[in-house]
């Protein structure tokens, strides 16, 4: 569940904060991510990648610096060849598993995405629970509950979005990346013939997402304590963005969507 709340997280951020002339860098646990906002672009960049997206012309580019090799797209040819990737990928493992335990495909993939079949109904809420300051902006702390127990805490900045706000062309990005999340239910709707029912956690997080912009979200086990100390810091800046940062560095050499794909999913699966 922690590796998908952090992906839809990262895709809510996304969605918040579009065109504004910031850069913004988060480091977790010596892991550092930096994004970028300016010339009706945002840009995200780790793992030596950086992926361009243009929510005017809904162009991608993504460019990979260590192998110093880029791919350029459309959202819709990226959305199809993404989709064609992840069911080839899935459905082979999934019938093997399916034929070796006798679950169903649904099962299967309700399995490997770690989300509990037989989970008894929760009443999730949201509580404001203090406040926070990161990067000299005020931001504002919550706490997700489900049956009463804390689950997750999240921060967010008003402060932030409303600054992105006034230069954001905040229904384009959403469709944007909405269409970026449909992707994935389409893929296990193909193999399964099933939509996978989104952790009601993860609206929440949405929801309070769209009071202010995402600074990060905790996950709460019997173990954390809140007066500890973390790992994340996070630098805001809003100086005039290197126009270099929006475009393909020179020499670097073209490859297929397809293989950029591959080369991203091999990425993640070693950073796991």
């Amino acid at each position: 569940m922690f590796r998908k709340l952090c992906i839809i997280a990262a895709l809510m951020t996304i969605v918040s904060t579009v065109f504004a002339d910031l850069a913004i860098i988060r480091t977790e646990d010596d892991f550092v991510s930096k994004e970028y906002y300016g010339n009706n672009q945002f840009i995200t960049e780790e793992n030596n990648t950086r992926t361009i997206f243009d929510v005017k012309t809904r162009e991608i580019t993504m460019i990979f610096l260590e192998s110093q090799t880029y791919a350029k797209t459309n959202l819709d040819e990226y959305k199809k060849a993404f989709k064609d990737l992840m069911v080839n990928m899935l459905s082979s493992q999934i019938d093997s598993y399916a034929a070796m335990t006798g679950m169903t495909k649904a099962e299967v993939l309700k399995t490997m995405l770690g989300i509990e079949t037989d989970k008894e109904d929760s009443n999730v809420s949201s509580k404001k629970e203090g406040t926070a300051n990161y990067a000299g902006f005020n931001c504002d702390k919550y706490m997700i509950y489900s049956n009463d127990k804390p689950t997750v805490e999240v921060v967010i900045s008003p402060d932030i979005l409303n600054k992105i706000k006034k230069e954001t062309d905040f229904e384009a990005a959403q469709k944007m990346i909405e269409e970026l999340k449909n992707v994935m239910n389409e893929v296990y709707m193909e193999i399964a013939e099933t939509s996978i029912p989104e952790e009601e956690e993860l609206q929440v997080i949405h929801d309070l997402s769209m009071k202010g912009y995402l600074i990060k979200e905790t996950l709460i086990d019997d173990y954390y304590q809140h007066d500890q100390g973390d790992d994340f810091v996070l630098e805001v800046s809003e100086q005039k963005i290197d126009s270099s940062i929006f475009s393909i560095p020179e020499g670097f050499s073209q490859i297929s969507l397809n293989e950029a794909l591959q080369f991203s999913l091999s990425e993640s699966e070693e950073e796991e």
